[in-house]
């Protein structure tokens, strides 16, 4: 008999990790998938440590096939995920007239397409296995743009859209789709802290098809 699974996509020591460690501590064996092996190794470590069942799969979210594969060997190791989360970003400052072309490319293939690469992959499995949830972490520059951080700004906003769009192409009880969307800079000890986030996760992860928003607000009041 399969395990209750998560996967997470763009695992970091922030946010991925927490979500990791909190939905690893209620019983879930936790998929980690990032582009560096070193860096796996050492997130497996520490879970490792915490007694939460897991699995590290090196890939790109760039990269379709290889994404895919490793999906599916989670998938075939694990079980069809409950949730899907996509939690990568690729981000620097800058404005919009002096940024380059070639980094704004970047950029927009990791922060959008990269989670359309993981909704073509993850939704059709989903459906096809009883449901689940597939989330993607956004940011308050959806709604406030920064021309700081213009690039980020686009991206945030693009990804908003996408998932609003999927949402109303999916239309499914057994499947949502959605994002957190945080308002404020990821910092340790505050309320934006990666441990406080996952828990926002935790609880969107058991938010009802009745009760479901495709975006939900996390900010502090």
């Amino acid at each position: 008999m399969k395990s209750k699974h998560i996967i997470i996509i763009g695992a970091g020591p922030g946010i991925g990790m927490s979500v990791a460690k909190k939905f690893g501590r209620e019983g879930y064996v936790v998929s980690l998938i990032a582009r560096s092996t070193e860096k796996l190794i050492q997130y497996a470590a520490a879970l490792n440590t915490l007694g939460i069942r897991n699995s590290v799969f090196e890939a790109d979210s760039g990269n379709f096939k290889m994404m895919e594969h490793q999906i599916n060997l989670a998938v075939v190791k694990h079980g069809a995920p409950k949730m899907v989360l996509y939690n990568a970003f690729r981000a620097s400052a800058g404005k919009v007239l002096d940024y380059g072309m070639d980094e704004f490319h970047k950029d927009f293939d990791i922060n959008v397409l990269g989670a359309l690469r993981i909704a073509k992959i993850a939704l059709p499995n989903m459906i096809h296995n009883g449901g689940g949830k597939v989330l993607f972490t956004g940011g308050g520059l959806a709604h406030y743009p920064d021309y700081e951080y213009a690039s980020l700004s686009l991206g945030k906003a693009a990804l908003l859209t996408l998932t609003k769009v999927l949402a109303q192409e999916i239309n499914s009880e057994k499947v949502q789709v959605g994002t957190l969307t945080i308002m404020g800079f990821v910092k340790k000890g505050s309320f934006y802290d990666p441990d406080n986030i996952a828990k926002a996760y935790w609880k969107l992860f058991h938010t009802k098809q009745d009760d479901w928003t495709v975006e939900t607000i996390y900010q502090e009041k």
